[in-house]
């Protein structure tokens, strides 16, 4: 198949979303502007009418033009995958994001482009070569979306060390490769290796050494300046929109925020505050998805609410977000190459809808055209702040618009969450909606059938939830006694001895900090989960003593672990320490005469040699008894 249909065969692919006549299916192609991109709409033939491409039509019917085989199902998320990319360092997960960032960019252009042309243009932007994009497309190939990132990433451990290169060697392969001729690396180093034989130059490491070393020092973009300039590839097109109603389960979200019009008392505020509902909804069937309950539109909030929604549905593929400080901050939306409100680097963090594979849209402000949870909002204030067990708690939704009983009582913050979750329930099952394509149908039962129709949903991995899941809080390792205090808790496991000293990130649980940890290093490598060590009475004896054998079953351990590895004795080593060779001082050329003071004044200074010794032998005769040579 090739993907081009004509109008009658689109009719006839309908089951009442298109028009079913011929005719009223071609008026319906060029009411809506089908015919606008000549990549998706074209002329068959000379003279022949007009052919539209698949993507064009609603989700139902391209299914029906384009058939899956009927054996086809989600796969299931690679958790060895997820397992070996949580514990590598921070270099290899930005790594695995650039290289999962230029295969989704080769996939937006083809088609209309063709596979090669794509990858030629990508590959020529980021400046890699065709076989290395290739590479990377056939490790996607085959792989769910939102595992992508962890097949993508390098599977090398990694150099620790740099090689020591002369630097003149270094300086002449940086002048000659960072040119506009963008000449090859091979090239520029057999130059350099001719300059070095002729200057001597020392020492000289491989190439393959020195090409890593370009790579890791010199920033991508300072790369592309030099060798490409400023008219590098501008960006392409973005990915064709389409309208929701054509969307399947999880296509793509929404997310927004809403200040409940409710008192609500928290044990820690004085007076009563107001919270905010950050929540999820689905745009293809309208269901509301997750959501979180905070004092504001927070990150945690944003995070908690995405983690509600991966827990219980899965994980979408496009979500759409306003620019508010929460939803565009680094943790959340980190390394999304739209991201406006903070200034993007290379080197921030990914956030948590990058590392799950989220395109992110952002909406104009204040369109509610552009976020039709809005809409969902307007019904759920009327069933939740309105709610009798509210009385007396609703404020109003304006401060002209207070009830008379304004201020009366403050709700338990328990008592609205049980309420918010009821009433999202309720919302979501509720029969008789009237939006396009509904049908009378509650949201929950458009998800089931578009679920039993073969619509496909991505579930999240364990490691995905727990990033998710879990709160960040960076620590220090105690360094006398290597374990991790943290919220009155002691938390302790083998692996934190070779860390101590050190700062690290731990993951938790807020509601379970009896919990093991998970414990990262400062480049973002998994190190491992550390168990809370639980506080025991004094007059515990069992625990006593268990404690005891534990402890001196590891200490037992380590001492034999130090006794492999030591395998010289100390008599041993003290022989191959060769003895210090005796040396004499040599003695002086020049001796030089120290003029003594005679107790009558200051030491003269002497300025000629020879008269200054002729005068104190004489004056030396008057001292001493002695006779001088020829005297009587």
């Amino acid at each position: 198949m090739t993907g081009w249909f004509s109008p009658a065969e689109i009719a006839a692919a309908s089951a009442g979303e298109l028009p079913t006549d011929a005719d009223a299916m071609s008026r319906h192609a060029a009411r809506n502007g089908w015919r606008r991109d000549r990549r998706l709409a074209r002329i068959a033939g000379q003279g022949g009418g007009w052919e539209y491409h698949y993507t064009l039509a609603p989700v139902e019917v391209q299914a029906r033009l384009m058939p899956a085989p009927a054996e086809a199902a989600a796969p299931a998320p690679s958790k060895p995958l997820w397992a070996l990319f949580e514990r590598l360092s921070k270099k290899a997960k930005d790594e695995a994001a650039a290289r999962l960032s230029a295969v989704d960019q080769v996939e937006s252009l083809s088609p209309p482009a063709t596979r090669t042309t794509a990858v030629t243009i990508v590959a020529h932007e980021r400046g890699v070569s065709t076989s290395t994009l290739f590479g990377w497309l056939k490790l996607a190939a085959g792989v769910d979306r939102a595992d992508r990132l962890a097949a993508l990433a390098p599977q090398h451990a990694g150099r620790t060390a740099t090689a020591e290169c002369d630097p003149r060697a270094w300086d002449f392969i940086v002048a000659d490769w960072m040119r506009a001729a963008e000449p090859a690396f091979a090239p520029v180093y057999r130059r350099m290796q001719d300059a070095a034989a002729e200057h001597g130059w020392s020492p000289i490491p491989a190439l393959k050494t020195l090409q890593r070393r370009l790579e890791k020092e010199i920033p991508k973009a300072a790369r592309m300046a030099a060798r490409q300039g400023p008219e590098a590839l501008a960006k392409l097109y973005p990915a064709q929109e389409r309208t929701r109603t054509h969307l399947g389960p999880l296509q793509a979200v929404t997310m927004d925020g809403h200040k409940i019009d409710v008192f609500v008392r928290l044990p820690d505020h004085k007076q009563p505050v107001r919270v905010m509902l950050v929540a999820l909804q689905d745009l293809g069937t309208g269901l509301i998805v997750g959501w979180n309950l905070d004092l504001s539109e927070n990150a945690e909030s944003v995070r908690l609410a995405i983690a509600d929604m991966v827990e219980h549905f899965g994980i979408p593929d496009e979500i759409y977000l306003d620019n508010g400080r929460a939803f565009a901050s680094k943790d959340i939306s980190g390394r999304q190459p739209s991201r406006y409100r903070f200034k993007v680097k290379d080197d921030e963090p990914m956030g948590v809808l990058t590392q799950l594979g989220i395109r992110t849209h952002w909406t104009k402000p204040y369109s509610g055209q552009s976020k039709p949870i809005e809409r969902a909002f307007l019904d759920l204030v009327e069933e939740i702040a309105r709610h009798p067990r509210c009385a007396g708690a609703y404020t109003g939704n304006s401060p002209e618009a207070k009830p008379h009983d304004y201020g009366s009582r403050a709700m338990p913050f328990a008592e609205l969450e049980a309420l918010v979750e009821r009433e999202i329930e309720r919302h979501n099952a509720r029969e008789g909606r009237r939006g396009l394509g509904i049908n009378g149908r509650s949201f929950v039962q458009v998800w089931n059938d578009k679920i039993a129709a073969g619509a496909m949903v991505r579930r999240g991995s364990e490691e995905q939830r727990r990033m998710l899941l879990l709160a960040a809080e960076a620590v220090t390792i105690r360094r006398d006694k290597p374990a991790i205090h943290f919220e009155g808790n002691r938390y302790w496991a083998e692996f934190l001895v070779e860390h101590a000293g050190e700062k690290v990130t731990v993951r938790f649980d807020p509601g379970a900090l009896w919990a093991p940890l998970a414990v990262y290093g400062q480049d973002g490598r998994f190190l491992g989960t550390a168990d809370c060590i639980e506080q025991t009475g004094f007059d515990d004896r069992e625990a006593a003593r268990t404690h005891g054998r534990t402890r001196a079953a590891w200490l037992k351990a380590q001492r034999q672990a130090a006794e492999l590895h030591q395998r010289l004795s100390q008599d041993e080593l003290l022989r191959l320490i060769p003895a210090p060779a005796p040396s004499e001082p040599e003695q002086p050329k020049v001796i030089k005469l120290a003029a003594v003071a005679n107790g009558r004044g200051p030491a003269p200074q002497v300025t000629d040699f020879s008269s200054a010794f002729s005068a104190g032998f004489d004056r030396l005769g008057e001292v001493l008894p002695f006779q001088r040579a020829g005297d009587d």
